[in-house]
């Protein structure tokens, strides 16, 4: 049986993860996105779009925009940043030992599976017009998540971890002697 102040720490450590994993994974940009701006006299510009959960940069030659909390880039962004949480909820997970590595692993990719495609198809697009600029994801969450796990795994405590364990040669049977 666990101990109260084991079973308090448990759970604080569990609130804790929730909370490094909920907040890297909504500040943390999710994706990066390139657009070009043409301008006179044939020059090309490359301007940067960064996209996260709950904020959102753009640039323009008029000049930058960041938003927070504004549903009209938040919303479309979606399908980029939603799986992020799930990444979040799986690494809380496996902390428990609720989920296997396999599945934490089949998170993590569905985190990064969208903006990675989106990534081959903007190189592509991208390389065509003989512009080298990168587009894709941005997979710090895998690290602070990879990070959090290594340091913070909850091991399973069986009942007889209490008991002192005592040599064989020095436990006392009932011998029968003849």
């Amino acid at each position: 049986m666990e101990e109260p102040h084991q079973k308090h720490s448990t759970n604080m450590k569990i609130k804790l993860i929730w909370i490094i994993m909920v907040l890297s994974c909504s500040l943390i940009p999710a994706f990066i996105m390139p657009s070009i701006d043409y301008s006179g006299y044939n020059v090309r510009t490359i301007r940067y779009t960064v996209i996260a959960l709950l904020w959102y940069y753009y640039s323009t030659s008029a000049g930058s925009q960041f938003a927070v909390l504004n549903p009209s880039y938040m919303l479309p962004m979606l399908p980029f940043t939603a799986p992020m949480l799930i990444f979040a909820v799986a690494v809380v997970r496996y902390c428990q030992t609720k989920i296997s590595l396999f599945r934490l692993i089949g998170a993590a990719f569905l985190s990064i599976a969208l903006p990675l495609f989106m990534m081959i198809i903007g190189t592509f697009v991208f390389l065509s017009m003989g512009i080298v600029a990168y587009t894709g994801p941005v997979p710090i969450h895998l690290v602070i998540g990879a990070v959090v796990i290594k340091y913070s795994r909850i091991i399973p405590v069986s009942p007889w971890d209490d008991e002192e364990e005592i040599p064989w040669w020095e436990k006392k049977e009932n011998l029968m002697t003849v």
